[in-house]
């Protein structure tokens, strides 16, 4: 619903939460952990620093190289087709306004460097922060 040119918030939170995300089957190999390895800022300040470069580089009959563990907040996205919670039923609202405060990952295990992955999403909670006035 829109009302001069905004769109009016509404929530319905039992509907959000019962929503069902598809499931999205994917696969990611090295290059992409490296290139996330890189975006956040790996080697950065040294091409060859020895605690970064295990992260973007094979060396000394390194098998594999490491992900980081924050490769996996990626995941999420794989189900949206870059839209999120934007098309979730239940939740209607101007997406200029959303603020992401806080993404939740558990990890049991290093994250492979090159995985097949049934990624399973669902919105696990709904917090009306509010507008701020100003």
């Amino acid at each position: 619903m829109a009302t001069n040119g905004r769109t009016v918030a509404s929530v319905d939170p039992d509907v959000a939460l019962a929503y069902k995300f598809p499931e999205v089957s994917f696969a990611y190999d090295e290059r992409d952990v490296a290139l996330y390895a890189l975006g956040v800022g790996a080697c950065g300040a040294d091409a060859v620093d020895d605690k970064e470069l295990h992260l973007v580089h094979h060396r000394d009959g390194q098998r594999h190289i490491k992900a980081l563990p924050t490769f996996a907040s990626l995941f999420p996205n794989k189900n949206s087709n870059g839209r999120g919670i934007v098309n979730v039923p239940g939740i209607h609202f101007d997406a200029s306004l959303l603020l992401h405060g806080q993404q939740y990952i558990e990890i049991y295990k290093p994250i492979p460097s090159c995985a097949s992955v049934v990624n399973k999403v669902k919105v696990a909670g709904l917090h009306d922060k509010g507008i701020a006035n100003g």
